[in-house]
């Protein structure tokens, strides 16, 4: 009988595994960041949203913590997206809609001051500054998937 359970535990595993790998939909609840639309032909394979947290961004110089409203999406690529784009068709994208809204680009590049996985990676950080608003704005892409972070800032 235990084995008989462990099997079944094993198959509904494998199968919630499966399935989470083809739905190929948005997180349930999560929404792409303030200001910012997605690539088309990608979806949100996770997300974070916290009312008040802390983000490290690097601005060219140094790491700045900023502190407010932060939300964290990754984006995939949808099977059926072909071409896909490259890594500086997703930066350029970013940059473009940054620039076109009124915002900053401070710094694109890499760096080895990043504490995790972001210091091997290109990215961007940008910022949009409202009447009372600061928001801060990362990009940072893995092959043909990609991560933005925005921070709203209350001023």
């Amino acid at each position: 009988m235990l084995r008989l359970r462990a099997v079944a535990a094993t198959v509904v595993g494998m199968f919630m595994l499966i399935s989470n790998g083809f739905a190929q939909e948005d997180d349930p609840g999560a929404k792409d960041p303030a200001l910012f639309n997605r690539i088309p032909g990608f979806y949100i394979s996770k997300a974070e949203l916290r009312d008040f947290d802390a983000y490290k961004f690097y601005d060219g110089k140094k790491l700045v913590t900023v502190e407010g409203k932060v939300n964290i999406v990754n984006y995939a690529p949808k099977e059926s997206l072909s071409p896909k784009p490259s890594e500086l068709q997703i930066h350029r994208n970013y940059v473009n809609a940054i620039k076109k809204i009124g915002g900053k680009i401070l710094w694109q590049g890499k760096t080895e001051l990043y504490e995790d996985n972001r210091y091997t990676r290109e990215a961007l950080t940008a910022i949009i500054v409202r009447e009372n608003l600061e928001v801060w704005a990362e990009v940072w892409s893995m092959g043909d998937y990609y991560n933005v972070t925005v921070v709203e800032k209350q001023l």
